[in-house]
């Protein structure tokens, strides 16, 4: 369950930053995978 709220956080988050710089996106991906997806989410 954990891999599959992992996985969707991250397409979540390039489908999300699609447009946006790449240093962006590794600091997103990072916020993520420190548990930080829901803040993240609720940026959107």
């Amino acid at each position: 369950i954990d891999y599959l709220f992992r996985l969707s956080c991250f397409y979540s988050i390039i489908e999300f930053n699609n447009q946006v710089l790449t240093h962006h996106i590794e600091r997103n991906l990072v916020s993520c995978w420190l548990g930080g997806c829901e803040l993240i989410k609720q940026q959107q």
